[in-house]
């Protein structure tokens, strides 16, 4: 169960990396009731190491160290234009991966968010960069990945997926990577446009593991043909404690687990549950919060939440936010952390919500 505890009006972005940090409608940055700075509302905010990422939608952005206070970088200030990706990713010694353009030049560059000097590296402008520390790896990833060792970027190897597939219209489209999923049994664990999960071997690149849908979706899904996309396939989220793929949408519960020899989708039809509870998952976002009993998900159409048992395969909470309700999305962006639960609306409130805890014993298997 959970009950309702807080409403915060006003909020553009949120994040609860270091407690709860936000941007109001106002411009405000407000990090554990202290308010930082004012700047522009049309933003959002990302918190990483203690580190506070401002980032305008026009493109320029600033960084605060929330230990100290204060700002210890701000592009806007510089002669070129400086900025980052939506998923900013901190290196060693508090650099970031930047994009510079200089008039009709585009170059890549090491920012040290400290000094501020940036040196312009030999990498390709990618929509997002991921450092992975273990190999001393830098993931850089467009329609294609491209790694490179750190710190001295020297060439690794690259993936470019080489298929095709129909899309729901039947059109022929080329296979794109969308976004890494992580790291499990020493693959690279890949999301293609077409709904397919590629596993590569993260020292090589390699291509070893394909999951896609199997003799059991074909049941559900009777219309799939040889080469068509994978339903919901795009969709999916890993579980770095368990090692399964899992994703909750329309109607069914779908997973894979990448510990077995030769993983697969399986798709579980939950529609008598959702039904039960008047609602259906849909959200936005790919990736909703989750634990290792629980996945915390949401029907944006119509503005209602639903807690949904992994292990019982059903849903066990729901409620309805009270809201103004416009347009198609009335959930924005959900998180969750410490037994809370947040969720933006489209007209900026922030609900909170707080796990009541049966006992002791309970609290592992009852929301």
């Amino acid at each position: 169960m959970y009950k309702q505890i807080e409403l915060i009006n006003s909020v553009k972005s949120f994040d609860l990396s270091d407690g709860l940090c936000y941007l109001n409608s106002e411009g405000w940055i407000i990090s554990s009731n202290t308010y930082l700075e004012k700047l522009d509302a049309f933003a959002r905010i990302n918190v990483l190491n203690k580190l506070l990422f401002w980032q305008s939608h026009y493109g320029y952005f600033q960084v605060y160290d929330l230990s100290s206070k204060k700002n210890i970088y701000a592009s806007k200030n510089k002669v070129n234009e400086v900025s980052i990706g939506i998923f900013p990713e901190i290196l060693p010694e508090s650099k970031i991966i930047v994009n510079i353009k200089e008039e009709t030049n585009k170059a890549v560059g090491v920012l040290n968010l400290y000094s501020g000097d940036i040196e312009v590296v030999n990498l390709s402008a990618s929509r997002f960069y991921i450092f992975l520390a273990e190999y001393e790896m830098l993931i850089c990833v467009s329609e294609v990945i491209s790694a490179y060792h750190y710190p001295d970027l020297r060439d690794l190897w690259t993936y470019a997926p080489k298929g095709f597939y129909y899309n729901m219209l039947k059109h022929t489209l080329v296979e794109e990577v969308r976004f890494i999923l992580g790291i499990r049994n020493s693959f690279l664990w890949v999301s293609l446009s077409s709904g397919n999960i590629v596993g590569l071997d993260v020292l090589s690149g390699v291509y070893c593991k394909n999951i896609g849908h199997n003799e059991v979706s074909k049941d559900i899904f009777p219309y799939l043909k040889e080469g068509d996309s994978v339903p919901h396939g795009d969709k999916m989220q890993l579980d770095v404690t368990s090692g399964e793929l899992i994703t909750l949408r329309n109607k069914y519960y779908i997973y894979a687990n990448l510990n077995d020899l030769e993983p697969w989708l399986d798709y579980i039809d939950v529609s008598d549950s959702m039904g039960k509870h008047q609602l259906e998952s849909s959200y936005r976002n790919n990736v909703f919060p989750i634990d290792e009993n629980y996945i915390y998900f949401c029907d944006d159409r119509r503005g209602k939440i639903g807690v949904f048992d992994r292990h019982k395969r059903e849903v066990v909470w729901s409620y309805e936010l009270e809201m103004e309700r416009s347009g198609i999305a009335q959930i924005l962006e959900m998180k969750y952390a410490n037994d809370r639960w947040y969720i933006l609306d489209r007209n900026d409130t922030l609900h909170v919500f707080e796990r009541i805890k049966i006992n002791e014993t309970n609290q592992q298997t009852k929301p």
